[in-house]
């Protein structure tokens, strides 16, 4: 299977009414399920989808039906990762990351006894979409960074600059606020509570792609930004400050004179 991040937001009920002729509401953990193209495509309103079974060039067809429905599109970023049946036995030339009674989990594929049942196959896209949505927003918060690390030079030697501090602060503010609202990542499925096999390899999973730990590092991040972009914006209000203590002695200054003369 493939998954893509193709933006911070798929409008499920508009592609819904587009693709199946009726508006569909899906729990946010559950995907919206569609066939397109011949493909079985799990799409979630973060932004990411999963395609199974799916060529590049299907894949790219598949991208092109969505991206209408994205909001602030993006560089798509993938990643793949297999399910086989097949016995449960570690191999010797297999680095095994953990196993169920069911499930042999490692690091490009998961082999699993007997049948993949659905359950399962939703659980491993939905870990599956979630790194690669929580990958576009290292992206985005890496850039964010970079930009405001330029913008505290600028506002250093030119204070004139500072207003654009004023709008990276709100861009900050905003990133944070989305990172809960894109990935939900505290939260498990459905599934993985109503099974002890599934929430095993749920927890597997996370743990293989560092969910948790990319997560804490991306609101890390946003901290130290949220913190940089205050600082700015503290020095616009120092600034101010001084400008109209400098224009009320000014002003001081100029009745002084027009007294004088008088």
């Amino acid at each position: 299977m493939t998954a893509e991040s193709i933006g911070s937001e798929i409008r499920l009920k508009d592609l819904s009414k587009k693709i199946l002729g009726r508006r569909v509401r899906v729990p946010w953990e559950e995907p919206l399920d569609l066939t397109l193209n011949g493909v079985r495509v799990l799409v979630w309103a973060f932004g990411a989808y999963v395609a199974v079974n799916a060529d590049r060039k299907r894949i790219e067809s598949i991208r092109a039906i969505l991206e209408p429905f994205v909001s602030r599109k993006g560089r798509a970023i993938s990643e793949e990762y297999y399910i086989i049946e097949g016995d449960l036995h570690e191999d010797n030339e297999i680095s095994v990351y953990g196993a169920t009674d069911r499930v042999l989990v490692t690091e490009d594929f998961c082999v699993v006894k007997g049948e993949i049942d659905d359950e399962l196959l939703k659980l491993v896209s939905f870990v599956l979409a979630q790194s690669v949505a929580l990958s576009r927003l290292e992206r985005e918060v890496d850039e964010i960074m970079e930009r405001a690390t330029d913008l505290l030079d600028t506002a250093i030697s030119s204070i004139i600059r500072l207003g654009p501090a004023l709008r990276e602060l709100y861009t900050v503010m905003m990133a944070r606020l989305q990172l809960l609202d894109d990935l939900m990542i505290l939260e498990k499925p459905r599934a993985a509570w109503e099974s002890p096999e599934l929430e095993r390899v749920y927890e597997l999973l996370r743990d293989l792609y560092e969910i948790e730990e990319r997560f804490e590092s991306v609101d890390a991040k946003l901290s130290r930004l949220q913190e940089l972009s205050q600082t700015v914006a503290g020095l616009v209000l120092a600034y101010r400050e001084s400008l109209l203590e400098i224009l009320i002695l000014a002003l001081i200054a100029l009745e002084l004179v027009t007294s004088f003369f008088r």
